[in-house]
């Protein structure tokens, strides 16, 4: 009983932080490039991750297991998940992008399906089908539709889709010789290692920091992306992702960032609302739902 409950309360958590976290993204890309907000929030993360280590407040011990899985993990998302997920947010809006990441759990069976040799029934067809639909809907009938500015940015979050679909797996497969706790340590200090040396190459560092220290606003949003949503969301996850089926995690997880991610969107960036959404996002989530029953 008391792990249901806290299997619960992670979720919890990491949909409620997660959900908000398309807001956040949004009023710090004010102030950053995607590859300097990476920099901040996955560096953050991984100096949090190292200091918890070193004074042996958490333990880990990779001596003697293979990594080779984990280190795909960890390429696949934060690093390559994060840029499309942050591009892809900027060149949208707030509940577009959150729709497009209910999108996960149909891939992830996908690829569960492929990995895993599992047969594809019509009801399954049937629900990606009604999830497409409610996407194309809360798309092509939004004020903000643009085929010639945002398709794009819907093709870059369609990439952050892809990687989610991947990781799920490969850590669920991880968990099996790695804690949680290693496996988003790990994580971590890939994430922040990598994208601190996209934003020396490419990015302009020294400002980076200059205007994260001396801007209340942005300071915020990335503590938050970066404590909350990569730290402790991400441990939140993973714990539950090493226990669980990938696909009926990540559908328990999107549907509630969809929720939350769509609502503020709605009530704090101003996204439009209208029936498209509403009519979008339960499609969206119907399938996605019809997903999960088919898949237990």
């Amino acid at each position: 009983m008391n792990k249901n409950i806290m299997t619960y309360i992670f979720t919890a958590f990491a949909a409620l932080a997660w959900g908000l976290s398309f807001f956040a993204t949004v009023l710090a890309l004010e102030y950053f490039d995607p590859i300097s907000l990476l920099s901040l929030r996955w560096g953050i993360s991984a100096l949090i991750f190292l200091a918890l280590y070193l004074t042996k407040i958490i333990k880990c011990d990779f001596k003697g297991k293979k990594k080779g899985m984990l280190l795909v993990a960890g390429l696949v998302q934060p690093c390559l998940y994060s840029i499309f997920e942050t591009t892809g947010i900027g060149m949208t809006s707030t509940s577009e992008s959150a729709i497009m990441i209910a999108l996960i759990p149909i891939f992830t069976m996908v690829v569960s399906t492929v990995i895993y040799k599992r047969k594809i029934t019509k009801e399954i067809v049937l629900a990606v089908i009604i999830a497409f639909l409610g996407i194309t809907i809360s798309i092509y009938f939004s004020p903000n539709f643009s085929a010639s500015g945002k398709i794009a940015g819907y093709f870059v979050l369609l990439g952050a889709v892809l990687c989610s679909a991947f990781y799920t797996n490969l850590i669920n497969k991880s968990g099996e010789a790695f804690t949680p706790t290693e496996i988003t340590f790990a994580i971590s200090v890939m994430g922040g290692i990598f994208f601190t040396i996209l934003n020396f190459i490419f990015g302009d560092e020294l400002n980076t920091y200059y205007v994260f220290a001396t801007n209340l606003e942005p300071l915020l949003g990335v503590l938050f992306l970066a404590v909350a949503c990569s730290c402790l969301c991400y441990l939140a996850f993973n714990n539950i992702l090493t226990k669980f089926s990938p696909v009926v995690v990540t559908n328990v997880f999107n549907n509630s960032v969809t929720v939350i991610g769509i609502i503020s969107g709605v009530i704090f960036a101003g996204d439009p609302f209208g029936w498209y959404i509403v009519v979008g996002a339960a499609l969206t989530l119907t399938g996605i739902s019809l997903t999960n029953r088919k898949a237990k």
